[in-house]
């Protein structure tokens, strides 16, 4: 226990919903341009495309590098290959799978996993499963982005890892493996009806996120005092940061030197970064305690 103190990829084409399947509703905000692709994909539903890299595909984490306790965002990028952008129209669909290698020194937040720039529609959209070291299944449409991922990279996915101990975690980026009518990972289509393209290049695909022990600075103790307490002199109100996964206990002492005896104070340990004192007669000195 260490203790610290302080003082102050396709084969075939994914199956999305012909036009006569699609709600009312849901045909009423389709572009043009997106209902004479689908016309197009009826067409073309029994063909085979051959597999292609029609998509680059980035992971990167915001901070690669954190402590225990703190947060950093896995955040991944698709932007179609620069021969295909002057005839590519957009990154109509995606479909995804997240693999976890060395993945014990964090947690994922998967409560908190968003597609920002996707269409998030129930009927062809999905979070993921996770199942293992893969969130397998994570896909979604850009029929609300038309150029989605020509000019410049758009968002696919963003997902908040935690730092839970010290390590490193591995994470890349894989064709989808989610839904069995979904057998590949993307599709673009182009400016001219007949352009279709497909499959992703994971080159970039890979990151890492090195988890490191809690910083040994200790946390700052800020005092200050509240006498709008009736029948007493007044409050001590003690308050300093915090991470979670350690524990911390305020402690107090009469006189500072050699000798001096710390106890804690009342309710510890103060795990909310903040603790209570009376205000007495005489001095006190107080300290934060850390532990693992």
């Amino acid at each position: 226990m260490n203790r610290r103190f302080s003082g102050g990829a396709i084969s075939a084409i994914p199956a999305f919903p012909a036009p006569t399947e699609l709600r009312p509703s849901f045909i009423g905000s389709w572009s043009l341009s997106v209902l004479r692709f689908l016309v197009f994909l009826v067409s073309i539903l029994t063909a085979t495309l051959a597999p292609a890299q029609s998509v680059l595909v980035s992971l990167r984490a915001d901070k690669p590098v954190i402590a225990v306790g703190e947060t950093t965002t896995l955040r991944v990028t698709a932007q179609v290959v620069p021969s295909l952008r002057p005839r590519a129209q957009q990154i109509f669909a995606w479909h995804l799978d997240l693999v976890q290698e060395f993945a014990d020194p964090v947690e994922l937040s998967l409560a908190s996993i968003a597609r920002p720039s996707s269409d998030r529609d129930p009927g062809t959209s999905s979070a993921g499963t996770l199942e293992g070291n893969f969130l397998k299944g994570i896909y979604d449409t850009f029929v609300g982005f038309p150029t989605a991922g020509v000019a410049d990279p758009v968002v696919l996915l963003t997902v908040p890892v935690v730092g839970r101990r010290e390590g490193v975690a591995v994470f890349r980026m894989q064709a989808g493996s989610g839904p069995t009518n979904l057998s590949g990972d993307f599709l673009v289509t182009g400016t001219n009806p007949d352009d279709v393209w497909t499959g992703g290049n994971y080159t970039n695909a890979v990151a890492s996120i090195e988890v490191r022990p809690t910083p040994l600075e200790p946390p700052r103790l800020t005092i200050s005092l509240d006498r709008s307490t009736t029948g007493q002199g007044g409050i001590v109100m003690l308050d300093f940061p915090v991470f979670s996964g350690l524990l911390y206990t305020v402690q107090f002492t009469e006189a500072i030197g050699s000798g001096a005896v710390w106890q804690n104070l009342p309710d510890a340990p103060h795990n909310t970064g903040r603790a209570t004192d009376r205000l007495g007669i005489g001095s006190r000195f107080y300290r934060v305690a850390v532990t693992d």
